[in-house]
């Protein structure tokens, strides 16, 4: 995978123009996978890159993912753990960290037999709690700046939703 976002005119701190440069990101993807009776096995390494004018960043990182497929009802549940890695080269000194977009995501889907819809629930970045980072909120917001209660954190991480299925390869994601 590769991005090209072409060609940028440069600038000092003053604004007056130095000379032109280029930017682009790329990504090499390698995955691997396994299923057998109704349970499913994956993991998937990538190299991602991104160019800034003669700035490099680089890392590595992985996503490892297992499923479970009933065998009778049309039910499966999933797990996924994403962007677990490192930079190995940064765009910052060696002082300065940056953090991975880690995602930890369980999932499951069930379909009643005779009906034509499909029910989806979904739980994303469980590793963060709260989700909520009222530090970085500008002072003259309008927001509450109290933290958000448990009802309000536990939703902030659920994603619920329904397909109507119309035919084997026509659904209405609702």
């Amino acid at each position: 995978q590769y991005i090209n976002y072409g060609e940028f005119e440069g600038s000092d701190a003053a604004g007056n123009f130095t000379q032109n440069f280029n930017v682009n990101e790329y990504a090499l993807y390698a995955a691997y996978s396994l299923a057998m009776n109704g349970i499913g096995l994956g993991v998937n390494a990538k190299w991602a890159g991104s160019a800034i004018d003669s700035y490099n960043a680089n890392a590595l990182l992985f996503d490892f993912g297992a499923y479970y497929r009933h065998p009778n009802a049309d039910l499966s549940f999933g797990f996924v753990a994403k962007n677990i890695g490192f930079i190995f080269d940064g765009y910052l000194s060696e002082n300065e960290v940056i953090n991975l977009p880690f995602n930890l995501l369980i999932g499951g889907v069930y379909k009643p037999e005779y009906m034509p819809i499909r029910f989806n629930v979904n739980l994303h970045n469980l590793q963060q709690w709260p989700m909520a980072n009222l530090q970085n909120r500008p002072t003259n917001s309008s927001l509450s700046q109290n933290e958000p209660g448990i009802v309000n954190q536990v939703f902030q991480h659920i994603n619920i939703g329904t397909e109507l299925i119309i035919s084997k390869n026509i659904q209405i994601h609702l």
